[in-house]
């Protein structure tokens, strides 16, 4: 155990964990894909994880036994897709939520409010649109000139050509922009 919450278990458990997850999430999320979840194969990794978490109760101290009892409560009742389908949609939502925050727990994160994933994108189009806006709203810059071209050499002489119209600001915050949309897909790649 690293800290509270967190408690280290076989890393074959936690990649069982989150495909257990992957399927509760597709469970909720992708209603029509439900037929696709293979029965057997999900009753496997249950019993699996369920036969798991009951051998470390015994020799488990009183932290780990809170965070080993939480994974069983959250296992016990679901032994088959029979009884996702029988449950309301709200609390399989609920039980998805909790199997993320498990998993977060599993892995040593903390939780977030919003995915690193959903940030990059929200801000990556704050970024993209301010420069946008910026750039577009001048009357320095000639963008009526953009028409079909038909070749890629053509389109990149009439981008040249516009940014070397930008005035030294319109420069700077086009460069910026571009910094920050590459810094946000270095950070998006990196938080999968």
């Amino acid at each position: 155990m690293n800290g509270p919450n967190q408690i280290r278990i076989d890393k074959s458990f936690v990649a069982k964990w989150r495909q257990w997850t992957q399927l509760i999430h597709l469970y909720v999320t992708r209603p029509d894909r439900r037929h696709t979840i293979d029965r057997e194969e999900y009753h496997r990794i249950h019993i699996e994880l369920l036969d798991t978490v009951r051998s470390h109760l015994p020799r488990a101290d009183s932290a780990q036994q809170a965070v080993l009892g939480e994974l069983q409560e959250l296992l016990t009742p679901w032994v088959s897709t029979d009884s996702l389908d029988a449950a309301d949609r709200v609390f399989l939502i609920h039980l998805m939520d909790r199997c993320h925050a498990m998993q977060r727990t599993l892995e040593g994160r903390s939780a977030r409010l919003v995915s690193a994933k959903t940030a990059c994108v929200l801000l990556g189009g704050l970024a993209l649109a301010a420069v946008a806006l910026v750039v577009f709203t001048t009357g320095e810059a000639d963008f009526t000139a953009f028409s079909p071209l038909p070749t890629i050499r053509s389109w990149y002489l009439q981008i040249t050509r516009t940014i070397a119209s930008l005035a030294s600001y319109q420069k700077l915050l086009l460069g910026g922009g571009v910094l920050v949309l590459t810094g946000m897909a270095f950070i998006c790649r990196s938080a999968r």
